[in-house]
């Protein structure tokens, strides 16, 4: 009997904190990343290697009442995952974010909307380097998602990664 009443338990618990996340209103100066939250996003490319295929996972989801927002990224094939929060901050009147990822870096900084395009720009600390970057979030009119990562090396702006994500 304990064990039925704790299964009905967890299934309710788990159908309320799903259903309940889509009843979140965001906080207002988080309403840029709106058409992200509450999707999983996937992406495919191809290794530097040209051999084999990578694939992310990325996913923005609304804690704390909508005040802030968590990015999870993931990719398997490099054993790699990100865990990102986003909030708004008063003294820069940005969102704000503190990413770290499990190869050991982590990047900071603030995002805010140019042009329909979301613009996260800060420094990604690495165990052996200091970049500072800019990554451009563009929605497209088919509901994917542009992802493009430029650093600044040597003094100029080189690009990075270039993803397209596509809900899942």
């Amino acid at each position: 009997m304990k064990k039925l009443v704790l299964t009905v338990l967890l299934v309710l618990g788990a159908y309320t904190s799903c259903f309940g996340q889509n009843g979140i209103s965001l906080r207002k100066e988080l309403d840029i990343l709106e058409p992200m939250i509450g999707k999983t996003w996937v992406s495919e490319e191809k290794a530097p290697d040209g051999q084999s295929t990578l694939h992310f996972l990325l996913k923005f989801e609304p804690i704390h009442n909508g005040k802030s927002t968590k990015r999870y990224l993931e990719c398997n094939e490099l054993k790699f995952q990100s865990d990102g929060l986003y909030y708004y901050d008063p003294d820069k009147k940005e969102v704000a974010f503190l990413e770290l990822g499990s190869n050991g870096n982590f990047s900071i900084g603030n995002i805010r909307k140019e042009n329909g395009i979301v613009l996260k720009y800060g420094f990604t600390t690495f165990p052996d380097k200091k970049l500072k970057f800019r990554n451009t979030m563009e929605m497209t009119s088919e509901g994917s998602l542009i992802d493009r990562f430029f650093s600044f090396e040597n003094g100029e702006w080189k690009a990075g990664h270039s993803r397209i994500y596509r809900p899942q």
